[in-house]
């Protein structure tokens, strides 16, 4: 229970009901204040205190001035005494919780386990299902430690399951693969292969991406039960076979093996497949700007660009209407001399269509 409790809470979970008052019938005192903190934090955690720096001292404060008591009277009454322990059984028998028994903890856990997910088993969240379900059955929480250790172990058994599943709907051939992997006997199909990334953008790094997918689509993974995990799950159990060398991995039991190495192929194919789309854009764009840049450098060298453009449109327009029937040596070139009409023709070539159809020319030839 957080040590810090707000008047709110105070008075929503922590002031006693009417019908409460029965339960402490002509209790007083020490007996009567620490009877009430027992109900009310029974009602709020499903577990008693276990010592007095449980519960936080507004809530023995503020029942302690309900009942007109000094709050220092909690000091003399212990609770694991005698009185406590009666106390106690008479407030499971008022909420209508009972004891739980290691039978208990195993069959909640059981449930918890057939109604999770894998990806969902962080140790808060099975944790606080626990919680909930012990609270559904009406039987007395554990302490935080063991129910802790009960998290843990509902997780351990829920990756277990799930790994097994995953290595039945393994095939044949691809067992034989990942057990190949897990070797150095060939380097270019080992795992630690794999675990590594291919350094700078270049075509060599291309190359290699495009190698390590071709091993990794060489296996048939259950998409079925790969698909639907979480994103963040996914990232978690390929960083733990990252971490791990050959030799470690090789030592988990089949079920395990199989289940964390199938995972994390999953995973790098993933991220291979957007590293090459990132590799691909990448040399294009390079070999669009090289394109671009020995089409300008050839264009340049017999290139000038033609000012006045409006003005000599102008003056072709008006000779050309002027003399209809004449020829262009006699009515355009007094105008407009052959010379600027070869440099227009020559930069609308290095701006225009034609420009980018060399280019690309330039580009499928590389």
């Amino acid at each position: 229970m957080r040590q810090h409790v707000t008047p709110q809470a105070l008075l929503e979970s922590f002031t006693i009901a009417p019908s409460e008052r029965e339960l402490l019938g002509t209790k007083s005192g020490a007996s009567r204040l620490g009877c009430a903190v027992l109900l009310k934090y029974f009602q709020v955690e499903g577990r008693f205190p276990t010592s007095w720096h449980d519960v936080p001292r507004e809530v023995i404060r503020h029942l302690a001035q309900s009942f007109g008591v000094s709050p220092e009277a909690y000091r003399h009454y212990e609770l694991d005494g005698r009185l406590a322990r009666y106390h106690k059984d008479e407030v499971r028998q008022w909420t209508g919780f009972r004891q739980g028994s290691t039978t208990d903890a195993e069959a909640i856990k059981a449930w918890v386990c057939a109604h999770s997910r894998v990806d969902e088993t962080t140790i808060p969240v099975l944790t606080d299902r626990l919680t909930q379900r012990y609270k559904q059955l009406q039987i007395e929480l554990p302490t935080p430690g063991r129910l802790e250790r009960l998290a843990h172990s509902a997780a351990q058994t829920m990756e277990e399951q799930f790994f097994a599943r995953l290595t039945e709907a393994l095939a044949l051939d691809t067992r034989q693969m990942i057990d190949a992997m897990l070797t150095d006997s060939l380097p270019h199909l080992s795992l630690s292969t794999l675990k590594t990334d291919s350094g700078r953008r270049s075509l060599d790094s291309l190359e290699a991406e495009v190698e390590k997918l071709h091993q990794l689509q060489r296996l048939t993974l259950p998409q079925d039960l790969l698909v639907p995990l979480a994103t963040r799950y996914l990232r978690r159990m390929k960083l733990r076979v990252t971490a791990e060398s050959l030799a470690a991995t090789r030592r988990h039991p089949e079920a395990i093996r199989y289940g964390l190495v199938t995972l994390f192929c999953y995973v790098r194919t993933q991220e291979i497949t957007d590293r090459l789309v990132e590799l691909l854009l990448h040399i294009v764009r390079k070999m669009g700007v090289n394109a671009e840049k020995r089409v300008d450098k050839e264009l340049l060298a017999d290139f000038k660009r033609v000012t006045g453009k409006t003005g000599l449109l102008f003056q072709m327009a008006e000779a050309s209407l002027d003399h209809p029937k004449g020829q262009v040596d006699e009515v355009i070139y007094p105008v407009v001399v052959e010379q600027t009409l070869r440099d227009l023709v020559k930069e609308y070539r290095a701006t225009g269509r034609s420009y980018r159809e060399k280019v690309h020319t330039v580009m499928r030839g590389s």
